[in-house]
């Protein structure tokens, strides 16, 4: 199989994200083409061993999209920043998780810049406050990016925007 840009971009968001749902790629990488042409690529995928697809009942039987292990040494070729797969995903995190996939595909649309995951950023020493995702320009500034879908008061709030100005990031 010969793989064109937009599969080993899929195959890298996969591999920083954990994960992708059908809805990312066709959403985001086939905007103007069928939803039938973005199955039938994820087919090819998965019939070439680069991914699996797992139905996951949490997600109302929606299929995530994860990588072998040729995916992951796919998506690793020419790679500069590891990102440690985990085995198993947080099923108490996956909508928050697919949530933050959504908002950093759009964002990426939008902004010129690179994206950093949280599971990168947690290896980072400095860091006193790991936000779910960074986003650093072409000119060195950063955006840290925290996205909440649970109640939260309003102390916790005002301490976590105090630990990402400490870390120099503008929020979002």
């Amino acid at each position: 199989m010969i793989l064109q840009s937009r599969d080993r971009d899929i195959l890298r968001k996969c591999y920083e994200q954990q994960f992708l749902l059908m809805e990312h790629v066709s959403r985001y990488y086939y905007q103007a083409k069928s939803m039938r042409e973005s199955y039938r690529r994820v087919q090819e995928l998965e019939a070439a061993g680069l991914i699996r697809r797992e139905e996951i009942p949490v997600l109302g039987g929606k299929k995530l999209i994860r990588l072998t292990k040729l995916g992951v040494a796919t998506a690793q070729e020419n790679r500069t920043t590891e990102v440690p797969q985990g085995k198993r995903l947080d099923l108490t995190t996956l909508s928050h998780d697919s949530m933050v996939t959504h908002v950093r595909l759009r964002l990426e649309q939008l902004w010129d810049g690179e994206w950093f995951p949280e599971r990168f950023l947690m290896q980072l020493p400095k860091l006193t406050q790991v936000a779910d995702g960074l986003f650093r320009f072409p000119n060195g500034n950063h955006v840290a990016i925290e996205l909440e879908n649970s109640a939260k008061g309003h102390e916790r709030f005002k301490t976590i925007l105090s630990n990402h100005a400490r870390q120099q990031c503008v929020l979002v």
